[in-house]
């Protein structure tokens, strides 16, 4: 029997491999048990006594030799219970503790900072913050968004559909090239314009409230993001942004 289900619920793979062992040749001493699940003899009894203090396990002396026989299985229940009552109580604790640390983030983050996340996986982080962070109304300003497809595009497709049903606004200004790119994102919330004919931008800058998000791609296809936390940076970029959006083309 597969020993994974055990295992997720907190069995060392030697427990769960002990446990089913009992269960299938009933009272046992240990020499049967470690042959049959295939556990070395020598860690057979210390695997026994942690099954019986968790009470999957128990024990008769027949003579003098100790026999060992399973639980009944129902008591692997009681132990996904008490793992649940655990994970509920230790939830309510966080919950008490989240406000504290919510604030104490928000302090160190009015420090200006600069961090660097690397490939999808770190672009994503970046751009998940902005759908946790901007509300109904707030604005999301992007400069130079070039053709993309694949992972990037599927991806922004549903950044796009997650922004417009939280109802914050975004002007964007495209690459000429990538007008295909601009009408798979388009929603009743977005606003795009585009750079003309020839201009490409050797970046992506998006700004919002006091961040200001680059993301680079370098010649060998790596995506590095950088997020600058900075309410100087931000307004520098809004102001250049204001500039390039009455050059674009609507």
């Amino acid at each position: 029997m597969n020993t994974r289900i055990l295992e997720e619920i907190g069995l060392s793979k030697g427990e769960s491999k002990i446990y089913l062992a009992l269960v299938e040749i009933g009272t046992s001493t240990t020499g049967p048990i470690a042959k049959h699940s295939g556990v070395s003899a020598s860690k057979v009894y210390k695997i026994l006594d942690k099954l019986s203090k968790k009470g999957l396990v128990s024990h008769v002396l027949i003579g003098k030799t100790k026999h060992f026989k399973s639980a009944n299985p129902k008591n692997v229940l009681n132990l996904i219970k008490q793992k649940k009552q655990s994970l509920q109580e230790k939830e309510k604790e966080f919950t008490t503790l989240l406000p504290e640390l919510q604030m104490k983030l928000k302090i160190s983050q009015k420090k200006a900072q600069a961090e660097i996340y690397e490939e999808f996986k770190g672009l994503k982080t970046a751009f998940d913050e902005i759908l946790d962070t901007l509300k109904k109304g707030e604005e999301l300003y992007t400069i130079g968004i070039p053709p993309a497809k694949g992972i990037i595009q599927r991806y922004f497709i549903h950044f796009f559909k997650k922004q417009a049903k939280i109802g914050f606004k975004i002007k964007a200004i495209f690459n000429e090239s990538a007008r295909k790119t601009a009408r798979e994102r388009k929603n009743k919330y977005a606003t795009f314009r585009f750079m003309p004919e020839g201009i490409v931008t050797p970046s992506i800058i998006n700004i919002y409230k006091d961040k200001t998000i680059i993301n680079v791609r370098s010649e060998a296809e790596q995506i590095f993001t950088f997020v600058i936390t900075s309410k100087e940076t931000a307004k520098s970029f809004k102001e250049y942004f204001k500039i390039l959006w009455k050059q674009a083309k609507q």
